[in-house]
């Protein structure tokens, strides 16, 4: 990867901050280069550096900045995007990460419930009614009716 300039370090510290319009903005101007041209150099940009960052050990630090900026379930997606993992390696992985940081006991357990019933609320919405429909067997459906 080629060295970064002052535009380049500053593009990514506006994707960190989930500004990207502004960072396509600012290299378009720095640049003179259409939308698209900017577009595609951005996403180019931050999936390089993205990729530098999961290597390089400060993956980790990422996901603890989402947990103490209250953004847990970004960090779990980010974790499952990023490894290609399954959800429950992923909150294992954050939750272990978090105790080691000392950081989410609190917060760390409501944010445990939220995800719970966001997991149980897709399983009764999405799961049960095509595990339904798939196999005849009704009995899933019935059971959380009652």
């Amino acid at each position: 990867m080629k060295p970064l300039t002052e535009t380049d370090k500053k593009i990514i510290a506006l994707c960190r901050q989930n500004r990207k319009l502004e960072a396509v903005k600012l290299y378009k101007d720095a640049s003179g280069k259409g939308l698209y041209e900017a577009k595609m150099y951005v996403e180019q940009l931050t999936e390089a550096t993205h990729k530098t960052d999961v290597r390089s050990g400060n993956f980790d630090d990422q996901l603890l900045q989402l947990c103490k900026n209250g953004d847990r379930l970004k960090a779990v997606k980010l974790y499952v995007e990023t490894r290609k993992t399954d959800l429950k390696t992923a909150v294992a992985y954050i939750d272990q990460l978090q105790q080691n940081a000392g950081i989410g006991s609190v917060a760390g357990n409501a944010n445990k419930n939220l995800f719970k019933s966001f997991v149980h609320a897709i399983e009764d919405r999405i799961f049960r009614p095509v595990f339904a429909a798939i196999t005849g067997d009704r009995t899933w459906i019935k059971d959380r009716e009652q």
